[in-house]
């Protein structure tokens, strides 16, 4: 499924997951696989009776010590688009004087440009197969479907002289809790707003009695993976993402 916005799946029986949300979104069948090994055997088998179905896009899951040849790439017109990391984060106990901030209940027009920011690493903006329009028509829902609470419980900001400086979005599910989006406006960044935003999802997830924090990175992106885990989170998971346009 995509990262913006929650996938019914339908199970076919070739061993792909039809990704109903992405498939409306982008106007076209989009379908996922999930696989422990790089079987080419398997996959390849799997690929052309999707194309005979009429999927136009799958997306292949593999963990990461699992690659896919550039030739066989080239041969499924396929590619890696992302090398994705999950990172997580206890949450025994936090600083009791650590202020919750603002909790934001604006227009969604005032994140927008900060949303954008935050998917410089995106799989929907580095795959060329996607417009640039297709990318910011996503993120702006990714920010819409927050705001309405479709996809995150908690939105805040950090304000400097009455701009928005930073945003964070915040989802809780049982006894764990995933940050979303979270974006520090380029003007304001060095000043630990990043951290005041995850210090405060922390309180809010212990206030909750949430027990788990996690959130998804690139593992290129040097800058998040070094952030994250300066501020407490490991690596729990790295997963290759291939695209497979058929």
């Amino acid at each position: 499924m995509c990262n913006i916005c929650v996938s019914i799946l339908f199970i076919g029986m070739n061993g792909v997951y039809k990704l109903i949300w992405d498939s409306l979104f982008f106007g076209y069948s989009v379908g996922k696989i999930d696989l422990s090994v790089a079987d080419k055997s398997l996959l390849s088998r799997i690929l052309n009776e999707s194309k005979v179905r009429g999927y136009k896009l799958i997306y292949v899951f593999l963990p990461y010590s699992e690659t896919l040849s550039d030739d066989y790439l080239r041969e499924y017109n396929g590619l890696l688009a992302d090398v994705k990391v999950l990172y997580r984060c206890g949450i025994k106990d936090v600083d009791r004087s650590t202020v919750v901030l603002e909790e934001y209940d604006g227009c969604a027009d005032g994140l927008y440009p900060l949303a954008y920011a935050s998917g410089a690493y995106s799989r929907y903006l580095t795959d060329k197969n996607f417009s640039k329009e297709i990318f910011y028509r996503l993120y702006r829902k990714w920010v819409d479907n927050s705001l309405n609470k479709q996809l995150a419980d908690k939105v805040f900001v950090y304000r400097r002289e009455e701009m928005i400086a930073g945003f964070v979005t915040l989802k809780f599910c049982e006894n764990s809790g995933s940050i979303g989006l979270i974006a520090v406006d380029r003007a304001f960044r060095g000043a630990s707003i990043g951290s005041r935003l995850i210090d405060s999802c922390k309180r809010c997830a212990f206030n909750n009695d949430i027990k788990i924090l996690s959130v998804a990175t690139q593992l290129n992106n040097n800058i998040a993976c070094s952030f994250y885990e300066k501020n407490g989170f490991v690596k729990s998971q790295i997963m290759n993402i291939y695209h497979f346009w058929l």
